[in-house]
């Protein structure tokens, strides 16, 4: 959330000399950097994950409005900013599929889990 936050104070601080450009790339390449890594640790824990989401979030929230502000030279351009919202809200929508609960049902299977394993050791 820090880096969200900060993603979008670089943007609504940017001038017409670009002067909140540097932050911007600083902040979108901190995020894409945490993000791919969050997805290859998933990966790694072979975790279920959804290449869609990966290409859609990489797609639209951080390749989309590179292009757009290159072409367009605004930082504060509606289409930026609608691409940036998405890709965010995709961000939201991941962490929440990919929190995980701990409950007592769940927490009761891991302790027979774990009990099992040493009974048969």
């Amino acid at each position: 959330m820090l880096f969200s936050g900060l993603l979008w104070l670089s943007v609504f601080a940017g001038s017409p000399t670009g002067q909140a450009l540097p932050a911007l790339l600083l902040m979108a390449s901190l995020k894409l950097t945490f993000y791919v890594w969050r997805q290859l640790e998933w990966i790694r824990q072979r975790r279920a994950v959804s290449l869609t989401h990966i290409l859609l979030r990489i797609g639209i929230g951080f390749t989309l409005p590179a292009a757009l502000i290159i072409l367009t030279g605004q930082l504060e351009h509606p289409l930026v900013l609608i691409s940036l919202g998405i890709g965010e809200l995709i961000d939201r929508l991941e962490f929440y599929r990919e929190l995980e609960i701990s409950t007592p049902a769940k927490q009761m299977i891991v302790d027979l889990e774990k009990k099992l394993v040493e009974l048969g050791s």
